[in-house]
C-alpha cells in the first residue's frame, strides 16, 4: 500500500509558538524551508489557527501563496456585545497575517460558543456573508468528543469537521457519526494522529501529568518490536488505512520530521491488524485536559 502526500496537511500550531507538552516551536528560517519543500511534495493544506500566536503571520512571511489554508475562530469573549464586528475583525487580521485576500476554509475552534442561541444567530450570519463575499471557501468546525457533535454539529451546513483520530482514539471514527459524515459527503479532517507526539514516546519519559499512558503506550512498544514495525509507521499506516478521511493534520518539530512522513507515503507495506490500544481514563485523549 501507498499513501498519497496530498492528504497531509500541515499542522501549524508551532509554526509561531512553543506547542505541545514538549514545547516545541518552529524557526521561521526552518519553516521556510518546509513550505518550499510541501510545494514540491503536493502537500497543499495548512491546518492553522489565529490563536496559535504568530502562527499565521509567520505562514504570511513564509509564503502562503499556492496552499490551501484552514484557519480557527478563536473562542468568542463573553458579554461580546457585537459579535459579527468581532467576527470580521478577527478574521480580517488572519487575511492580513497570511498576506491573502481568501483561504480554503474557517472552522470554529471553541463549539462551545454555539451553546448560546443569540450568538448562534450572529455566528451564522457572520459565516455566510463570508462565503457570499467569497472570502472563505467552506465553513467547518473542530470537535474534540462525540456529545459536541450531537449538540452542535447540525446547527450549521457544516462542510469540514475536524476530529482527533489515532490508535489509541478511534470513538469518532467508531460512531455513527462517521457514516454521517460519509453520507453526506462531509470533509474528514483526522488530527492528533501521534498525540502531540505521546505516542511515539517511551512511557517512561512523559511527564507525571501523563502517567495515565504507560500502560497503553507499553503495550503498542512490545506490540511494534515484535512485529518489528516503528511506532511512527505503525500509528501512521492505521490512520491512513481509513480511506474515508480526507485530509490528516500533522504536527512535527522540524524539516527531518516531515520528510519522514514523506518517505513513509512513498513506501510500500502490508498492513497489519492492529488490535484495539485503549487508554483507561478518556479524558487524558484531550491535550486541553494535560
Amino acid at each position: 500500500m501507498t499513501i498519497k502526500n496530498s492528504k497531509i496537511c500541515l499542522g501549524a500550531a508551532n509554526f509561531g509558538a512553543r506547542y505541545g507538552y514538549k514545547n516545541k516551536k518552529i524557526s521561521m528560517k526552518e519553516l521556510k524551508k518546509i513550505l518550499i519543500y510541501a510545494k514540491k511534495n503536493n502537500i497543499k493544506f495548512i491546518d492553522t489557527a489565529s490563536s496559535y500566536k504568530f502562527s499565521e503571520k509567520n505562514i504570511g512571511e513564509a509564503g502562503a501563496r499556492g496552499f490551501k489554508i484552514i484557519s480557527k475562530l478563536p473562542k468568542i469573549p463573553k458579554r461580546k456585545l457585537n459579535i459579527s464586528k468581532w467576527i470580521k475583525n478577527k478574521f480580517k487580521k488572519s487575511l492580513k497575517d497570511l498576506k491573502l485576500k481568501k483561504i480554503y476554509a474557517l472552522l470554529i475552534h471553541n463549539p462551545e460558543d454555539l451553546n448560546n442561541n443569540k450568538n448562534v444567530k450572529e455566528i451564522i450570519k457572520t459565516l455566510n456573508i463570508l462565503l457570499k463575499q467569497n472570502k472563505v471557501e467552506k465553513i467547518g468546525i473542530s470537535v474534540y468528543t462525540i456529545n459536541q457533535l450531537e449538540k452542535y454539529f447540525n446547527i450549521y451546513n457544516f462542510k469540514i469537521v475536524q476530529f482527533p483520530y489515532n490508535i489509541f482514539d478511534q470513538r469518532i471514527v467508531k460512531s455513527k457519526w462517521h457514516n454521517i459524515f460519509k453520507n453526506r459527503k462531509i470533509e474528514m479532517h483526522a488530527r492528533s494522529i501521534f498525540l502531540q507526539g505521546v505516542i511515539l514516546n517511551n512511557y517512561n519519559e512523559l511527564p507525571k501529568k501523563l502517567k495515565a499512558f504507560n500502560k497503553v503506550i507499553s503495550d503498542f512498544t512490545n506490540w511494534s518490536q515484535k512485529n518489528k514495525i516503528s511506532k511512527l509507521e505503525a500509528s501512521f499506516r492505521f490512520v491512513y488505512s481509513n480511506k474515508s478521511i480526507n485530509k490528516f493534520v500533522i504536527g512535527f518539530n522540524d524539516l527531518n520530521q516531515l520528510k519522514e512522513i514523506v518517505r513513509l507515503c512513498g513506501k510500500k507495506t502490508k498492513l497489519y491488524k492492529l488490535k484495539p490500544f485503549k487508554i483507561s481514563n478518556s479524558k487524558y485523549l484531550n491535550p486541553q485536559n494535560w
